[in-house]
């Protein structure tokens, strides 16, 4: 295959097809990367971030595939395959809601660009279910503004009102109204808002039976736990395409990891962020920041769409809020040279300095608490590096390898996967390796480990926190 190096064609086709390299999108040329140092930190040299070798694109198109292969399961398929079958049956079920009831069907049209909006007040959705329809598991909420809080109630042959499932508290827009299988044959649900004086809105609503779909997030409230591994994305399915080797990696030793974006664009792309993360094995929803996103080539003209300011508040925030032991983030030179990507590397470096400093957004401080993580690393960083195997299979994830469990979650960004976008196993962009930027917790000697020199007690120890004041973590 002949190698196509970066031009101003490339660059055009890298701002139309997102932010992702793939097996045929290596790098042949480096940009200098125009990185403010930051102060170094303890035993760890940051007098400035290494330039690493960013990728070029070369715009292969994917082949189309044939009758035969199209018939063939997809990999988000393959990776569901020991899972039992299940089925959307919402275009089976009768529905009736108390407003706006013209336009429910928004709520139903597959469309994530529409939404039915309820008005505040009494607000419930009646679900009626055929009597040839068996083992009803749930209803899938894709929540186009904050969820309220909420109750499911299914009712028995009798009438018999029984609660099913509560939620609306765990910070997602996507949210799974999980019924219990001993109600899932029962044919009549209701949907009921607890704080109906907020109106909110559906993008999507599904009904499955048979399995509860893997995709499917079923969120946990963060309740003051300390997170281990923070990772910051520039995009939904930075995630996965540069950042799920050290995630899937120790969250498969039993280790918790969230994910906060520094944008989101498009109501579809937040939703399959949030279903990519639960894939990853996350069990908190990601954060996802509302700023606009453009392509650019530089730190520079990246900075005139993000304030870097703001992005840092961002970043500060976050760091308080989830308090982690380690923090993820991406190659100085933003990969292949995206500058979303190297403004996202800026901040989460000028961040993992700041967010100690009761002085440095005093908002977030006053929220959270401050917070000194014990070490920054980045994507491709030359310097320390930690070097992920990513065919090793992980026992968490039922021996599916390091790879396969990131390409399944990939898929569930359909709409970059639609695009050609994969996730590289290797290459320039390969999710391989990482370096040790910076760290409060002394030097890495063994460099196998991001969790090397991290323990709950020194956490505890460079934050001032005594053994009975921390957290559960």
């Amino acid at each position: 295959m002949n190698k196509v190096p970066i031009t101003i064609t490339v660059m055009i086709l890298a701002a139309l097809f997102g932010s992702g390299c793939s097996a045929h999108q290596q790098a042949a040329t480096t940009r200098e990367a125009d990185v403010t140092p930051v102060v170094a930190m303890q035993a760890v040299n940051v007098d400035a971030a290494k330039e690493t070798s960013a990728a070029s694109i070369t715009a292969t198109p994917q082949p189309t595939p044939t009758a035969t292969e199209a018939s063939q399961p997809t990999a988000t398929a393959a990776a569901a395959a020991d899972a039992q079958p299940y089925a959307d049956v919402r275009k089976q079920c009768t529905f009736a809601v108390t407003n706006n009831r013209s336009e429910f069907f928004y709520a139903r049209d597959a469309s994530m660009k529409s939404a039915w909006q309820s008005y505040p007040g009494d607000q419930s959705i009646t679900v009626d279910v055929p009597s040839d329809i068996k083992d009803i598991t749930g209803f899938y909420f894709k929540w186009d503004s904050p969820p309220p809080t909420w109750n499911l109630y299914a009712y028995d042959a009798a009438g018999k009102e029984i609660l099913a499932d509560s939620g609306g508290e765990n910070c997602g827009r996507t949210e799974f109204a999980e019924v219990p299988a001993s109600m899932s044959e029962y044919k009549k649900f209701k949907f009921v808002s607890t704080n109906p004086d907020i109106a909110f809105a559906i993008s999507n609503i599904s009904v499955y039976a048979g399995a509860i779909p893997e995709f499917a997030p079923r969120w946990e409230s963060l309740q003051g736990d300390r997170v281990d591994l923070l990772v910051i994305a520039a995009h939904p399915d930075d995630e996965s395409v540069f950042l799920a080797a050290p995630a899937l990696t120790y969250m498969n030793e039993g280790k918790t990891a969230v994910t906060g974006y520094m944008t989101w664009g498009t109501a579809e792309r937040r939703f399959e962020a949030e279903e990519a993360c639960w894939m990853l094995g996350e069990k908190y929803a990601p954060t996802l920041r509302a700023a606009h996103d453009m392509m650019t080539n530089s730190l520079e003209s990246m900075e005139r769409y993000w304030s870097l300011d703001k992005a840092v508040e961002y970043v500060v925030e976050l760091i308080r809020k989830y308090k982690p032991s380690v923090v993820v983030s991406h190659d100085v030179g933003g990969e292949y040279g995206h500058g979303a990507h190297m403004e996202t590397s800026l901040a989460t470096q000028l961040a993992f300095a700041q967010a100690s400093d009761p002085t440095k957004f005093p908002e977030s401080a006053e929220k959270y608490g401050v917070w000194k993580p014990g070490k920054l690393y980045l994507h491709m960083y030359s310097e320390k590096k930690i070097t992920f195997d990513l065919n090793a299979p992980l026992k968490k994830y039922n021996g599916k390898t390091l790879l396969e469990v990131a390409t399944a979650a990939f898929q569930r960004h359909s709409s970059q996967a639609a695009k050609g976008w994969t996730v590289e196993s290797t290459g320039v962009c390969s999710m391989e390796y990482f370096g040790l930027f910076a760290s409060n917790v002394g030097p890495d000697v063994n460099h196998d480990s991001m969790f090397e020199n991290i323990t709950p007690s020194i956490m505890n120890g460079i934050n001032g926190v005594s053994l009975d004041a921390s957290s559960k973590h």
